[in-house]
C-alpha cells in the first residue's frame, strides 16, 4: 500500500510506547488506518469484567527496523553488521483498548507475584520501583554488601519469538483463575497470536496484508 509511511516527527518508537506503564491513555499522533484518538475518547473507562460487543482490531502496520552496528571477529577485525528488528503497531483506538486491558491484567499479576513471594525479585514489565539506572544502583550496592559473590548475565536472542503461546494462554488464565479465556480476555488474546499487519513500506504491491498465525 504506497503511502505508508513514519515521518521523523511523531513516528511510532517501540523504545518508548510501553503498555505496562502508569495508566493514562498517552496522546499518540503516528500515521494509521485510524485517526488520533479525542481526549474524551482517550477518557473512556472499559468494563474488562463482561464482553458486550467484541472489540474489533485494524490490522497492524509493520516495519523492519535496521540498527548498523561494528564488532570485532575472530581475527580482531572490524566488521560491520546489520540487526534487523521486525517492529509491528496498532491504530490508535486499538492502542487504547491494549493499554487499558493491560492495566487491568496487572493488579492480577501483581497478587500473583505477592503471593509467591517474587514481588522484590521481579523487574520487567511493571509500574514504578525506578528507571533502569535505579535497578543497576540497587545492584551494585547489593554486590557491595555481599563482597564475595557472583554475578550472571544472559541475553536471550529472539525471546519473545519462541514463547509457546499455549502455554502463555494457560498461564493468563491462571492468574484470573478460569478455566479459559473467554470475553474481552479471549478478544485479546486472538489478536496479539493472530494478528495480520501491513508494511509501511510498497514492496511492489505484492503480498502487503501479512498474517501471523498462532503456533
Amino acid at each position: 500500500m504506497p503511502g505508508f509511511y513514519l515521518p521523523s516527527e511523531n513516528e511510532f518508537d517501540p523504545s518508548t510506547d510501553d503498555f505496562v506503564l502508569p495508566f493514562v491513555l498517552k496522546k499518540r499522533r503516528y500515521k494509521h488506518f485510524d485517526l488520533p484518538l479525542r481526549e474524551s475518547e482517550r477518557e473512556q473507562v472499559i468494563d474488562f469484567s463482561r464482553e458486550h460487543k467484541p472489540h474489533r482490531f485494524l490490522p497492524l502496520l509493520g516495519y523492519t527496523d535496521k540498527a548498523r552496528r561494528y564488532v570485532r571477529n575472530g581475527a580482531g577485525d572490524r566488521e560491520r553488521k546489520v540487526k534487523e528488528r521486525p517492529i509491528r503497531f496498532a491504530g490508535h483506538a486499538d492502542a487504547a483498548y491494549l493499554q487499558a486491558y493491560a492495566n487491568h491484567l496487572n493488579g492480577y499479576y501483581e497478587r500473583a507475584l505477592v503471593a509467591d513471594g517474587t514481588t522484590k525479585s521481579i523487574l520487567a514489565y511493571r509500574r514504578g520501583g525506578g528507571t533502569n539506572i535505579h535497578h543497576a544502583k540497587a545492584l551494585f550496592d547489593e554486590i557491595r554488601s555481599r563482597g564475595d559473590c557472583s554475578v550472571f548475565a544472559m541475553d536471550i536472542s529472539g525471546f519473545f519469538d519462541c514463547l509457546n503461546h499455549k502455554l502463555l494462554r494457560d498461564e493468563i488464565a491462571g492468574l484470573l483463575d478460569i478455566a479459559r479465556l473467554d470475553g474481552h480476555h479471549a478478544t485479546v488474546w486472538k489478536n496479539v497470536s493472530r494478528y495480520s499487519w501491513v508494511e509501511t513500506v510498497d514492496r511492489g504491491g505484492l503480498g502487503n496484508l501479512n498474517r501471523c498465525v498462532e503456533w
